[in-house]
Parts: C-alpha cells; structure tokens; sequence
C-alpha cells in the first residue's frame, strides 16, 4: 500500500527537518520511515526498532 499524500509530505518535512538540524538518516531510517507512513508497522513499533538499533550500535560505557 503506498502512503498517503499527507503521509508522504509528513515524510518530507521530517527529512528537510533533520536535514535542517545537520543529521542525515541513512537508508536503513528511511526505510524504517517509510514502512510506517505505509502503515506496515506502527508508530510505537518503529521507536522500539530504532531504540533497540541505536543501544546496539552505541553503547554506553560503563554499563
């Protein structure tokens, strides 16, 4: 299913956003993005993904 046209410019303007702030998502984030604005996965399952990804790829030193 393709996302909306208010999803797609919700997309859009998170990107531009972050854009904006001086980060660059890598494919994997927009991807992620992407599957939920397509409704394939929920709003609370991608934060959990991406937390899950970002406590693997940097953790805390000293724990």
């Amino acid at each position: 299913m393709l996302p909306s046209d208010e999803a797609r410019r919700s997309l859009s303007a998170t990107l531009a956003s972050g854009r904006l702030e001086g980060m660059e998502p890598d494919r994997e984030l927009v991807v992620a993005l992407v599957a939920q604005a397509r409704g394939e996965v929920t709003a609370d399952e991608l934060v959990a993904r991406l937390v899950a990804e970002a406590s693997v790829a940097a953790p805390v030193e000293g724990l």
